[in-house]
């Protein structure tokens, strides 16, 4: 629901993210003690993994809260510090009762947008 009222359109975008956490059962934490770029991909690559291995659950990454932009600091620092358990959180996934579902790509062929 897009309109001119900014203020409505984050507010509405908290409180679908509040329903979203509501809805999800569990999360996973993927942590490394002092991860570089490799660990990245691989942490990604074992979430692609699992969303294959695991039946009757939706996963989907939540990773809002390591976003690292300015005002997501404290927030990000807190759920560290919480959760990290000494290792930096590089990923978190949610957990969800229900199928995976595969959302269209967001990848373009590269054949539909060369201009000839």
């Amino acid at each position: 629901m897009l309109s001119g009222d900014w203020k409505g359109f984050g507010k509405v975008g908290i409180d679908s993210f509040k329903q979203r956490l509501n809805s999800e059962i569990a999360y996973i934490l993927i942590r490394a003690d002092n991860p570089d770029l490799i660990d990245y991909v691989k942490a990604g690559e074992s979430y692609q993994e699992l969303t294959q291995l695991v039946k009757g659950y939706e996963l989907r990454p939540a990773v809002q809260a390591i976003e690292e932009f300015a005002e997501m600091t404290d927030i990000r620092n807190a759920f560290q510090e919480e959760y990290g358990d000494g290792k930096e959180i590089m990923l978190i996934i949610g957990v969800r009762n229900g199928e995976m579902v595969k959302p269209p790509s967001i990848r373009h062929n590269v054949t539909d947008i060369l201009i000839e």
